[in-house]
């Protein structure tokens, strides 16, 4: 796992504690995010290592019908933005980012 995939789970840890009166997260949710933070790592093509995988937030690819993909207006199938999960997570990112600003 990479920068992505350890350092958002961390992120969340710390600022669910600091949003909820130092209650922790729940395992469940942790495992959840750490599932959606090695999917969004994944979204980086240079990290791929020749995987079959072509999907990628950075630039267009074909599809195995030959069609091409924009990632700003392909749905990832494997994040699912409307989880609550993946809600939490970003409110979490958000609130991190607010407070380094």
């Amino acid at each position: 796992m990479h920068y992505v995939g350890r350092t958002l789970p961390m992120i969340a840890r710390d600022f669910y504690g600091k949003l909820n009166d130092d209650n922790e997260i729940a395992a469940w949710q942790v495992q959840a995010i750490r599932r959606y933070a090695s999917e969004i790592q994944l979204l980086a093509p240079a990290l791929t290592n020749g995987d079959a995988r072509k999907d990628n937030s950075e630039y267009p690819w074909e599809d195995a019908k030959g069609a091409v993909c924009i990632p700003c207006e392909y749905s990832f199938p494997n994040i699912d933005d409307g989880d609550r999960v993946i809600v939490l997570l970003i409110r979490l990112i958000r609130q991190a980012a607010e407070s380094y600003s």
